[in-house]
């Protein structure tokens, strides 16, 4: 079933909290930087952060949201046989009860519904207590949700991406391989698979499990 979603951000993330590794977490596994190096430090940090939400097509840090549903009805009698269920919110994880209105009328957790915290489902449930289908009509969910603190995993794929760039940073990025006679040779990795832009794969590893897939 087709559904209309509106999602409204009540509080946005702070500017820090878009940024995901600190400068402390760089100078910690990035040896040799020093005081001088912190402005690209902080810069690769922001660009990288930035990459990675590109990436995942989602908001990782917390943020206040109410997302509006509005399910395709037929005329009249304007239902839809089977309603919806469960309703996906569009962040996660949630971090607070959400406020939930089912056709201008207020739900209670736990009696009208259930949450799935970590995957961002809301579960209707019937007057047993049992999950039933939500129906075609408007919800509206305003709720707390994302990291703090930040995932370890996209953290660590930050700090990989800041350390990437701060060994590249003295060499020509373009050169896929050099060879020495009688010394060795060397090759960069050059990204060329999709979806990942400029990540290694390594970084792409860490990130799928955090990633929405976009439909055309």
């Amino acid at each position: 079933m087709a559904v209309q979603t509106l999602t409204t951000v009540n509080t946005a993330a702070t500017a820090t909290a878009l940024r995901f590794a600190t400068l402390a977490q760089a100078r910690i596994l990035i040896h040799g930087t020093t005081p001088a190096d912190d402005d690209f430090l902080n810069l690769q940090i922001g660009w990288a952060s930035q990459a990675i939400r590109n990436f995942c097509n989602r908001v990782l840090a917390v943020e206040t949201v109410t997302d509006e549903y509005w399910p395709d009805r037929d005329g009249y009698q304007w239902v839809v046989v089977g309603g919806l269920s469960p309703i996906q919110l569009t962040r996660f994880p949630v971090t607070s009860a959400p406020v939930v209105i089912e056709d201008g009328v207020p739900l209670t957790e736990g009696a009208d519904y259930r949450v799935a915290y970590d995957r961002g489902h809301l579960i209707r449930l019937d007057s047993a207590g049992y999950p039933t289908r939500w129906s075609a009509v408007p919800v509206s969910a305003k709720y707390l949700a994302g990291y703090d603190p930040m995932a370890d995993d996209i953290v660590d794929a930050t700090i990989r991406m800041v350390k990437a760039a701060w060994f590249a940073r003295k060499r020509d990025p373009y050169l896929r391989q050099k060879t020495v006679d009688g010394i060795g040779s060397k090759s960069w990795w050059v990204s060329s698979g999709p979806g990942g832009g400029n990540m290694p794969p390594d970084v792409v590893d860490l990130l799928d499990n955090y990633r929405v897939p976009v439909f055309a």
